[in-house]
């Protein structure tokens, strides 16, 4: 059976007719409408000269296990990357996880093994560290000149927040701070008090206390979608979107009809149902910037926009800010060369840490 036939079931997009012998992709809600992961990927089989294909899956919640399935029964997928909002969910579907994984309760990565098993990895927070700490194509210098010692204030506590908490963790030390807020207090605490188990570091609250945590940041990081461009659909079907707001403040977008957006008219009316919502904000997240130091630095984890709200903010108000182009670019590098295609690389000579430099070298060059 195709691997076109195989997992048609379980997505809503639609599969190109798929003859490629190496088989890859992206699962998530909607990666079809905005994930960078098959062009990245696809961009270095061609330097390759594979014959191997990265292809978007949109997967309901519901039509995850379903998948999981499929791509298990189906030899060519060697691997494929996990996106929102499936990361924590994926993780009890699967046959093995690597202990870092295990540890950060989250997967971004999933490789087959030579068993037909399918192993679960995290490759986001090394990828924001990264980001965050290398020396990036065009640029000068890093973003931050080490992490050792900083305060960092980190909005969100999803599955991309759980994997960049725990590496945070691990590069701040004992001098350090690591503040985590979410809407979820619970969950915000949680994840604090984890990596504080691990690292010394960490504690949690909810989004009401966002402002006392900024005031003496030396880094504020976007894990949450808040600022994220594309329509987002609820438990009940209904959608609205997250693009218009800023992470730095509290967001209860109104919702319409889930059979509307794509409509000439869907975006202008969910913009009128949240427009009060949306005034308050702003208004916060402006708030919120003006309080934070004037050497504080900004990164978000969203690349789709490539400035957010968020960013756009922070920059107007002179501050440093860096989106997640370049964490996206440096986990999808580690997933290809140090996860899924280690063995197909090694066949050919070329060694992991060669592997990840040559991904990344292409994959920053057509992102």
């Amino acid at each position: 059976m195709r691997v076109d036939q195989r997992l048609g079931p379980h997505i809503s997009n639609s599969l190109p007719e798929v003859h490629q012998q190496v088989v890859t992709g992206i699962v998530g809600d909607a990666p079809s409408r905005y994930a960078k992961t098959p062009p990245l990927w696809n961009a270095v089989y061609r330097d390759l000269g594979w014959d191997a294909i990265s292809l978007p899956w949109d997967v309901t919640a519901e039509g995850l296990g379903g998948f999981v399935k499929a791509a298990r029964q189906t030899e060519s997928i060697v691997g494929f990357s996990v996106t929102n909002p499936h990361k924590i969910a994926i993780v009890p579907l699967l046959d093995d996880l690597d202990p870092l994984a295990r540890q950060i309760g989250a997967v971004n990565t999933v490789a087959r093994q030579p068993g037909g098993g399918l192993r679960g990895y995290n490759t986001d927070g090394q990828g924001a560290i990264d980001a965050l700490t290398m020396r990036l194509p065009g640029l000068e210098g890093p973003f931050i000149d080490g992490l050792a010692g900083r305060r960092v204030t980190m909005i969100g506590a999803g599955g991309a927040a759980r994997a960049v908490a725990f590496y945070l963790g691990s590069h701040l030390g004992p001098g350090g701070a690591l503040r985590i807020v979410n809407r979820d207090a619970g969950k915000a605490r949680a994840l604090g008090d984890a990596v504080r188990t691990e690292y010394g570091v960490g504690e949690g609250a909810g989004e009401d206390r966002l402002r006392a945590c900024i005031g003496d940041a030396d880094l504020v990081v976007n894990a949450s979608l808040k600022g994220q461009s594309g329509w987002r659909r609820r438990g009940d079907g209904r959608a609205y979107l997250l693009e218009p707001y800023s992470a730095l403040g509290p967001a209860d977008p109104a919702s319409i009809d889930g059979e509307k957006p794509g409509g000439q008219f869907a975006t202008r009316e969910w913009f009128l149902a949240s427009l009060t919502d949306l005034r308050k904000n702003v208004a916060a997240g402006l708030e919120a910037i003006a309080e934070m130091p004037a050497h504080a630095a900004c990164f978000d984890l969203i690349y789709s926009p490539l400035e957010t709200r968020f960013l756009r903010d922070a920059r107007e108000s002179g501050l440093a800010t860096q989106n997640g182009k370049w964490m996206n670019v440096a986990q999808a590098a580690d997933a290809f060369a140090r996860k899924v295609c280690t063995v197909a690389l090694r066949e050919q000579g070329i060694s992991e840490d060669a592997g990840y430099d040559r991904a990344f070298a292409v994959m920053a060059r057509v992102w």
